[in-house]
């Protein structure tokens, strides 16, 4: 039967040098990380997205300066919420908890970019995506449903648009029910006339 050699001299183990949870080959700082998910993602980031994600990555750089890859961890996120949540905007009110979910959903897709391009390790954006996102209640500010558009403020707002396909569009927005998104993407070919005809 096999026995360990324990009864050789062994030296002592080298102490590591990073905080425990550091992955020291994939360690980039945060700023580095951003900058290359916006410059070298394949699909195009949005201009309104782009501002997010640079909006969430300057309040994350609030709270953490020297943040990098390694040692932005599941908790530092639970940090970054709780920052989040007492943040206030330049009208100095909160901000509401879809839009700070909407910034740390962000955060975690860079993550999750990062780890694809070898830029972090996919164990800790793993750890990111566990970390559940601000329930209800806990934000200090609720933005309330969207209400509908009433037919009277409708018929109004026609009044007062001089291009006749944009008042066609609404006209036909509001017969449907069509999000304005399906509307612009509509094709003549998908119309069907009372026959079965298309257009």
């Amino acid at each position: 039967m096999l026995q360990p050699l324990t009864q050789f001299n062994q030296e002592p183990p080298m102490e590591n040098p990073y905080p425990p949870g550091c992955d020291p080959l994939h360690t980039v700082p945060l700023r580095e990380l951003v900058e290359a998910y916006l410059t070298k993602r394949r699909r195009p980031v949005g201009k309104s997205d782009k501002g997010n994600i640079k909006k969430a990555f300057a309040f994350l750089a609030e709270l953490f300066p020297n943040a990098d890859t390694a040692t932005f961890d599941g908790e530092a996120l639970e940090d970054f919420q709780c920052f989040l949540i007492r943040k206030k905007n330049l009208k100095g009110e909160p901000y509401c908890r879809k839009y700070l979910n909407k910034l740390i959903g962000f955060v975690r897709d860079v993550f999750k970019w990062g780890a694809t391009k070898k830029l972090v390790s996919y164990a800790r954006a793993n750890e990111l995506k566990l970390v559940p996102a601000i329930q209800y209640g806990k934000a200090l500010h609720e933005n309330p449903d969207r209400e509908d558009a009433s037919l009277e403020a409708i018929t109004a707002t026609i009044k007062h648009i001089k291009e006749q396909q944009i008042v066609d569009m609404l006209i036909l927005q509001m017969l449907t029910g069509m999000r304005p998104s399906g509307l612009c993407n509509l094709k003549a070919g998908e119309i069907k006339r009372k026959t079965g005809e298309n257009v």
